[in-house]
């Protein structure tokens, strides 16, 4: 091609095993760069700005997904659905003239091959928004990912928890960064303190993050551990909604906002 230019990107919607749409209406969504539109679990980016390569397209539009991908996985408290790519659509803007030689470029594909067990399936009748206040950030992908340890076994809970409570202080860049924490993210000092209690503290000789002097070496309750990961999918949304906008006046995430352990 003379002048290639990337017209549109097409994904395919996958979904986790716990979670299927039931014959949704087609949502469109802009962005400065490219218009989406989602229909019959397919994925259109037209692509407003030039872009010579795949990859450059690629790279544009990937951030915008992953923060759709990491704010429905955050709500459900584990990944549930994610976009595949499949192909483009390049036209040339200055396409050969009669007798001028021409550049075959192959294209990529996928395979999949699935298989399923039986499971309990949440369907749902619409496809979820894209977010419109929240940003899928370094920190937030960081955060997400000890969560996602966690999940799958790979990780203990107040581990990962720790992991996650200490980014968000340390980001603050502050002496006091107990204090410099609530103020910044808008969290209740009583929260924080629970938490940074119960994970430099609690938890049995295979769970505790300490087993120092300090340790009270006693397992998690079923409901401590239920708060837990409750309170940091809170503060993981929290980082992306700062990110997206630290100027914006967010809610405070507080004790009264969990149940009583």
């Amino acid at each position: 091609m003379n002048d290639p230019h990337v017209e549109q990107l097409f994904y395919k919607l996958r979904t986790g095993e716990n979670l299927e749409f039931l014959s949704p209406h087609a949502i469109e969504a802009d962005d400065a760069a490219f218009h989406i539109r989602l229909e019959d679990g397919r994925l259109c980016a037209t692509m407003k700005e030039h872009h010579g390569t795949e990859e450059s397209a690629r790279s544009c539009v990937q951030k915008w997904l992953r923060t759709w991908e990491l704010d429905r996985s955050i709500h459900f408290g584990q990944r549930s659905f994610w976009f595949e790519f499949e192909e483009s659509k390049i036209i040339d803007r200055n396409p050969p003239k009669p007798g001028d030689p021409i550049v075959i470029r192959p294209a990529t594909g996928h395979f999949f091959l699935t298989g399923h067990a039986p499971t309990c399936v949440l369907g749902q009748r619409s496809y979820p928004p894209p977010p419109q206040n929240f940003v899928a950030s370094p920190d937030v992908e960081t955060m997400w990912f000890r969560y996602q340890m966690f999940l799958d076994g790979k990780e203990p809970l107040l581990s990962m928890a720790y992991a996650c409570l200490s980014l968000l202080e340390g980001s603050t860049g502050a002496k006091d960064h107990r204090k410099a924490v609530c103020k910044m993210y808008n969290i209740e000092e009583a929260l924080r303190k629970k938490l940074g209690d119960i994970v430099s503290e609690k938890g049995g000789p295979h769970e505790a993050r300490k087993l120092g002097t300090s340790a009270t070496k006693t397992s998690l309750t079923e409901r401590e551990k239920c708060w837990v990961a409750d309170v940091i999918k809170a503060l993981i949304r929290r980082k992306g909604e700062y990110d997206a906008n630290p100027s914006a006046t967010f809610p405070p995430i507080a004790l009264a906002n969990f149940p009583p352990v």
